[in-house]
């Protein structure tokens, strides 16, 4: 109240206030309320209906004389109606209890209530800014606190409207005072305050809070819970009692307790870690399993205290915060990363697409400010919410961040010794970005060894790398280690998430080769070797994607050619181009089955390359195939065996394709759309004539997943395939006419 005014002023001031006195002490007198709103409270709303109960509880006493009350209801000033509910008195006493709805929107209510009595309206409470929405809960330490940090600035300030749009439908109750000391009241949200103090959001939940408000147009209100420089361990329940104030765990379950949000807790954000990697703030390190433990004992405390979360996302913590070693640092990213992995409700957040702040303490690089800090942050996580609980459409196409999916050698220096490590990244529909040099972000594990390179083939991460002196192994697991500063080096997908740290990641160990294949690299036409005739040839498929190109040329009196395919450790097929690279013959039989490829009639002194490579991906290290080509000054007959050098017992099969009777409709006539598929796929052929067609759908290890045989119609022909229910990645859709076999790459997407 001002000071040093007139006594005239007094009146205007104090009389208002005496009259809300003497209602305060009419309401003790006469009755009392038990349930009412609160000013900016949220109520949380029903998923189904959109719609929050507000309730009206207490009692009067028949010496009021009050005969009914009237909760008049406003949005946004406006009234919107009156409820009037007629007061019984039995034994002097009248209860009431009711409730009205209020839809969960960008908008605020007023809630006037009034009792009546010989036509006077007497006004008993009354509450402002009532919302309905959903509730959160942050936790964890200082990263999840995430007040102001550097200077105050307009680019820095959480609660500016260029950060933070919707703050006034982002609600808090209390705060998070390690002492329980906190206002048993409503607040509009603050993101850059401290977290003994109530109201805080914390600067990424604020921005995240107002974008979820601002698109789903549902209120948010964020119970940060976090506490600075904390282990997991601090965090833990009383399982003996679980509301027990003196426990971190139980002063939030209490203060949500009493904001009436515990059955309806949509989801928990969990940014911690920091403190359990050994550096200046803990002399301790948490292996991986210790870590993964703790927060299991907190994942089932959380799902049986707040029983309808649908979703936790966890923060990957950063290099920094003054830890010793990155190594100790993955402990417990690479925990975090299994957490999200091995439990279905749980979903992963990268945070290393920021920039670090530098501060003058022992933690050094740790937190961050609002931009290219925790705005970051919270966009990332408004999109993987209203993704995966919004049901949001017209997102962009990444929200969520790269994953490990698998790590096979995909490159040898010499048979048996890899040189390259090739990760598959989770989402093949994305474009990845390297930004820098990544060779000191990664290392492998099982001996010693130097990266020398790390390269993107569209999401295959590939690690080249050389054996260092006193090691005779391959590596067995690989490792993406984080620094601190700035976001580079980095690999980012087309949302700008970061890759996700993981350590020990497993290298899927292939057979050592028992032969020498002394033709490699021969991987492309342009690099065919040149081979002689009549002679044996041993070569080598030791990857998905490997393939073997030879030249050999006929002579000036034998222009027929017969090549022969046996010895076959997998699915194997063999093709005859010509120089203009023209595919002009092929043998594709299936399975095991030696291959004999026919080409009568081309001219003398000709040249001609071949591949030997598999249309389904199939491949063997441990053992090569054989390869016998030769030449004749006469015509091949169509039913001409393989010619078998030196292979005892081996199978022959009738040849197979002439160049002759090559089909029009090779891998560049077939046309698949969409790409990527997600639930049909359309496959689109032309055909010459009326014959009856396979389409054959297999996975890249050969094993067929689905058949189609239909009866094609001369001209254009289109078929859909349903790919629902199968996993994404890449797939083998196989066009059949009778042996005629031909082959295009899939593309299953996410839904």
């Amino acid at each position: 109240m001002p000071t040093n005014l007139s006594a005239r002023k007094m009146n205007k001031y104090l009389r208002p206030a005496l009259s809300f006195l003497l209602l305060l002490t009419m309401l003790v007198s006469f009755g009392q309320l038990s349930s009412f709103p609160s000013d900016y409270q949220l109520y949380p709303r029903n998923l189904s209906t959109n719609l929050a109960a507000v309730n009206i509880q207490g009692s009067y006493e028949q010496s009021s004389g009050y005969t009914e009350l009237r909760l008049k209801r406003y949005r946004n000033g406006s009234l919107l109606g009156t409820t009037t509910v007629p007061l019984l008195y039995i034994n002097g006493i009248a209860n009431f209890s009711f409730s009205v709805d209020i839809p969960a929107e960008l908008a605020n209510y007023r809630f006037d209530l009034f009792a009546f009595n010989n036509a006077v309206e007497t006004l008993v409470r009354t509450a402002n800014n009532v919302v309905a929405g959903d509730a959160y809960i942050i936790q964890g330490q200082s990263n999840a606190v995430a007040n102001i940090r550097g200077s105050y600035d307009a680019s820095n300030d959480a609660n500016s409207f260029s950060n933070a749009p919707n703050r006034p439908f982002v609600r808090v109750y209390g705060g998070a005072s390690s002492t329980g000391n906190y206002s048993k009241r409503w607040f509009i949200g603050e993101g850059n305050a401290w977290f003994e103090n109530d109201f805080n959001a914390g600067q990424w939940g604020m921005r995240m809070a107002s974008n979820i408000a601002g698109t789903q147009g549902v209120p948010v209100c964020i119970m940060n819970g976090a506490n600075p420089g904390r282990s997991i361990t601090w965090f833990q329940r009383n399982d003996a009692n679980p509301t027990d104030i003196n426990s971190n765990y139980g002063r939030l379950l209490q203060r949500i307790t009493e904001a009436g949000l515990k059955n309806n807790i949509r989801g928990v954000f969990w940014y911690q870690g920091e403190n359990d990697a050994a550096g200046s703030l803990s002399s301790a390190q948490m292996s991986t399993t210790e870590y993964k433990n703790l927060f299991l004992e907190l994942y089932n405390d959380w799902k049986s205290d707040f029983p309808n979360i649908s979703r936790i996302y966890v923060a990957q913590i950063r290099f920094g915060c003054g830890m010793f070693t990155r190594e100790g640092c993955l402990q417990i990213q690479e925990a975090q990363r299994q957490i999200a992995k091995e439990l279905t409700d749980v979903s992963i957040i990268s945070t290393n697409n920021t920039t670090h702040l530098l501060e003058n303490t022992s933690a050094n690089y740790c937190h961050y400010k609002l931009l290219e800090g925790y705005q970051k942050i919270g966009d990332w996580m408004s999109l993987i919410v209203r993704k995966q609980l919004y049901n949001a459409t017209q997102l962009p196409s990444s929200v969520e961040p790269p994953k490990p999916t698998s790590a096979i050698f995909s490159a040898f220096s010499s048979p048996g010794i890899a040189s390259q490590v090739n990760i598959t990244l989770e989402d093949p529909n994305t474009t990845y970005t390297i930004t820098g040099d990544l060779t000191s972000e990664f290392s492998l594990s099982g001996g010693s060894y130097t990266v020398t390179g790390v390269t993107l083939s569209g999401s295959q991460l590939l690690i080249n790398f050389v054996r260092n002196s006193g090691t005779s192994t391959n590596p067995t697991a690989v490792n993406y280690l984080s620094h601190n500063n700035l976001p580079a080096p980095i690999i980012t997908n087309a949302g700008g998430l970061g890759l996700v740290h993981f350590g020990e990641f497993p290298i899927n160990q292939l057979p050592v080769a028992t032969c020498i294949d002394i033709y490699e690299s021969n991987d492309l036409f342009t690099t065919a070797k040149a081979i002689s005739l009549n002679t044996v040839i041993k070569g080598n498929i030791s990857s998905p994607t490997d393939g073997d190109w030879f030249q050999i040329q006929t002579t000036s009196t034998a222009r027929n050619v017969k090549i022969s395919l046996y010895n076959l450790p997998a699915d194997y097929n063999v093709f005859l181009y010509d120089m203009n690279r023209k595919l002009i013959a092929r043998s594709t039989k299936s399975g095991l089955t030696n291959e004999v490829l026919i080409y009568n009639g081309g001219p003398l002194n000709a040249r001609y390359n071949i591949l030997v490579s598999s249309s389904t991906g199939a491949f063997n290290i441990e053992n090569c195939y054989s390869l016998y080509a030769e030449t004749s000054s006469t015509q091949y007959a169509k039913n001409t065996k393989p010619t078998i050098v030196n292979a005892l017992n081996a199978v022959s099969s009738p040849m197979e394709v002439t160049a002759s009777n090559i089909s029009s409709w090779g891998a560049a006539a077939i046309d698949i759309f969409p790409s990527p598929a997600i639930s049909d796929m359309v496959v689109k052929f032309n055909a010459m004539d009326g014959r009856n067609i396979t389409l054959r759908l297999v996975d890249m290890a050969g094993r067929e997943l689905q058949r189609l045989a239909i009866n094609a119609n001369a001209g254009s022909n289109t078929r859909r395939m349903n790919v629902s229910g199968y996993t994404p990645g890449i797939y083998l859709l196989q066009v059949q006419e009778g042996e005629k076999i031909s082959s295009k790459k899939v593309v299953v997407g996410f839904r």
